[in-house]
């Protein structure tokens, strides 16, 4: 199955029309997506934090449902600045989710991709979720986050639409480079939450391998050997070559979604089954994956 097909979770379903409201062209589409979506770090860290009724937008798994509460909101066009108050309050994977739908919506191959981009915090690889997007025969990194405000925020100066590689490691490349002694796992995590380490890079490993086999998950789920790791904050020994194996397979990504999906059927407890265990106020719980 081809990337330009809509998944489970970017389906919009009855708010494709509202959806194709979102430009295509990547920087455009980023700049849009400041109007209606702001990152719950970044509320928290600019004072104002996350309003009551938002309290739960991170929590939404669909696009559907992200889409849903945005026209709620406000029901103008997702072009349009909303009130602070009227925003979604969400994470990098929900700027991601968008920006896969819309471009799927406008006929361009995409796909989420979920690793560690080095330009938040100076020296750690903070967990970051991005847009892979194909033009012209090629794959491209596109950060869907970095609208001016947040380029601005961090200085960025990069292409958006073409995030150079160094920058953003992979699920499978961070945990070859922990494997490997070239990459210090403590400066690997979540640096505003003070979590790291080769236990996170394990999840987001599968969490990327999913993400291409069409499986769009929320960055707090895991399964697997996965799921154990997060519960021990560790790696058991006797799973280190089973991530070894798959961290192999997808170091270079299969170019189909059904490709990704058959080759990751191939490790026994690599896919989700009907439930993950995640996080929900706080406390790990098995949650439904859609």
């Amino acid at each position: 199955m081809s990337h330009i097909v809509q998944t489970a979770w970017s389906n919009p379903g009855g708010f494709s029309r509202r959806l194709a409201e979102l430009p295509s062209e990547p920087h455009a589409l980023a700049t849009a997506l400041e109007n209606i979506l702001i990152h719950v770090g970044i509320a928290h860290a600019e004072g104002s934090g996350v309003p009551e009724r938002a309290r739960n937008d991170a929590s939404a798994r669909t696009l559907f449902r992200l889409l849903e509460t945005a026209v709620a909101r406000d029901p103008r066009p997702l072009t349009e600045r909303r009130a602070p108050t009227d925003l979604l309050y969400g994470t990098c994977r929900d700027f991601a989710l968008f920006a896969a739908g819309a471009l799927r919506s406008a006929g361009v191959e995409a796909r989420i991709r979920v690793g560690f981009a080095d330009y938040f915090s100076p020296g750690f690889w903070d967990d970051h979720w991005v847009c892979e997007y194909r033009r012209g025969g090629d794959w491209k990194l596109f950060d869907p986050e970095l609208g001016p405000r947040m380029r601005n925020r961090f200085g960025v100066t990069f292409n958006i639409a073409d995030l150079p590689r160094r920058r953003f490691m992979t699920g499978a490349r961070a945990w070859q480079a922990v494997r490997a002694g070239t990459l210090d796992p403590s400066t690997l995590g979540v640096s505003a939450i003070g979590i790291s380490g080769a236990w996170f890079a394990a999840g987001s490993l599968l969490r990327d391998a999913a993400a291409l086999a069409g499986i769009e998950l929320l960055p707090w789920d895991s399964w697997g050997p996965a799921a154990e790791a997060v519960r021990r904050r560790t790696v058991a020994e006797t799973d280190l070559a089973w991530f070894d194996s798959v961290a192999g397979a997808f170091a270079h990504p299969p170019s189909t979604r059904a490709a990704a999906y058959a080759l990751l059927s191939g490790f026994p407890g690599a896919l989700p089954g009907r439930t993950v265990l995640s996080v929900v106020d706080d406390k790990l719980a098995e949650q439904p994956v859609i």
